[in-house]
C-alpha cells in the first residue's frame, strides 16, 4: 500500500512539474501590425524594441504595438 502511494504521489509531481515548464508563445502577423509574414531577421537593441526585418519592411516592437517603416517612410531599398 505504501509503495502505490508513493509511487502515485510521484507521477503527480512529474506531471505538474512537466505542465508547468510549457512555455507562452504568441504569434504575430500582418493584422497584428507586423510589415510582413515573413520575417527574415530578429534583433533586440539597448532600449528593449525588438525589431523584425521582412521584405515589406522594418517593424518595431515595444512589446504591445508594431510601428512599421517602409520605402515611404525614407527606409532604404
Amino acid at each position: 500500500m505504501v509503495k502505490k502511494c508513493l509511487s502515485f504521489f510521484f507521477f503527480l509531481v512529474i506531471t505538474y512539474s512537466s505542465i508547468a515548464q510549457t512555455y507562452n508563445y504568441r504569434n504575430f502577423k500582418v493584422e497584428d501590425g507586423l510589415a510582413g509574414n515573413s520575417v527574415y531577421m530578429a534583433i533586440q537593441d539597448s532600449k528593449g524594441y525588438v525589431w523584425f526585418a521582412s521584405s515589406e519592411g522594418v517593424s518595431r516592437f515595444d512589446g504591445s504595438n508594431f510601428i512599421t517603416y517602409t520605402t515611404e517612410n525614407g527606409l532604404g531599398d
